[in-house]
């Protein structure tokens, strides 16, 4: 905060790209290979091949040098490479691609007065899911997030900082009755 590299308030806000880069990237590699170490098996899963080439394939991606990408691609399975290169796609692009909107300004969560001032014929994800924002309180009208990770981590910070709304646990406290 002291290098305004990120912003407190309305919530933690990303200001500076290099500072992401140089410092919170390394960061969030580290907790995704530990995650990933830790839902794939264990450190088995990536005998081999050291945490630090691990890291490094996770700041750079598929864009790392040719042989440490060979080296990854033929000592992982599928599975294990497909959950890599999702991490290191977060990591390098989506992470703080999102860590730099401001919710209820570049993107939220509709509020029912939104909802009831939409168009009947709205399709039901702009009331469960992120929407652009033109401005301040202002939701788009019609414009939905076209990439779906993006969308994926918008809605989860807008639950984070807005909160569950009242319909939204009525929803989920009739589909848990049903279910169970």
């Amino acid at each position: 905060l002291s290098h305004r590299a990120l912003q407190r308030e309305p919530h933690l806000v990303l200001l500076d790209s290099a500072f992401y880069t140089e410092i919170l990237q390394p960061l969030a590699a580290r907790w995704a290979l530990l995650w990933l170490v830790t839902h794939n098996g264990g450190p088995g899963a990536f005998e081999g091949l050291p945490a630090e080439v691990l890291v490094q394939y996770l700041r750079k991606g598929p864009a790392v040098e040719p042989p440490l990408a060979r080296q990854i691609q033929a000592g992982l399975r599928p599975y294990v490479l497909k959950q890599l290169n999702l991490a290191s796609d977060w990591i390098r692009a989506l992470l703080p691609h999102v860590l730099a909107k401001i919710n209820r300004v570049s993107y939220g969560l509709l509020t029912p007065s939104d909802w009831a001032a939409s168009d009947p014929l709205t399709p039901q994800s702009r009331w469960l899911m992120a929407v652009p924002f033109v401005g301040k309180d202002v939701p788009s009208r019609s414009s939905e997030f076209a990439h779906p990770d993006a969308l994926i981590g918008l809605t989860i910070l807008a639950y984070r900082y807005e909160g569950l709304r009242r319909k939204d646990l009525h929803q989920v406290m009739t589909q848990l009755k049903r279910d169970y």
